[in-house]
């Protein structure tokens, strides 16, 4: 594969990814579950951001998600297995990273005292007149 191609598929690819983990990211920003919200964020960066060595290419990845389903379904189990080690390695490296954010998370809820989504803050800050008029 040329590079520039490489890098152009990779590049489409990292485009789609962001905007897939911003979607999920949006959508877990309200509410009150601290403990699960950070392990599903960081479990689809985890999936969207694995690459692995590509088996025909030298020095070329491919993502691991994609390795591992296709080669599942066309390769068979053996063809799929070291991207879905890859993709368990990363899965139980995310759950570990997971903890630790979701008590930061906590102690800066405590310590500023707000459970209100970020979005609905700025717009009473905005709305409440300081003067009083």
């Amino acid at each position: 594969m040329d590079p520039n191609d490489y890098t152009m598929v990779w590049s489409a690819y990292g485009a789609g990814a962001t905007v897939v983990v911003a979607l999920l990211w949006s959508l877990t920003r309200g509410g009150n579950w601290l403990n699960i919200k950070w392990a599903f964020r960081l479990l689809c960066v985890a999936a969207v951001a694995t690459p692995i060595y590509h088996s025909d290419a030298t020095q070329q990845f491919v993502p691991a998600i994609v390795t591992a389903t296709l080669g599942g379904m066309l390769g068979g189990v053996e063809e799929a297995m070291p991207a879905w080690r890859l993709l368990g390695l990363s899965a139980a490296l995310a759950l570990l990273a997971a903890i630790p954010m979701a008590r930061l998370e906590a102690a800066i809820r405590r310590r500023f005292g707000s459970n209100v989504p970020d979005s609905e803050l700025s717009a009473t800050a905005h709305s409440a007149d300081p003067a009083g008029d």
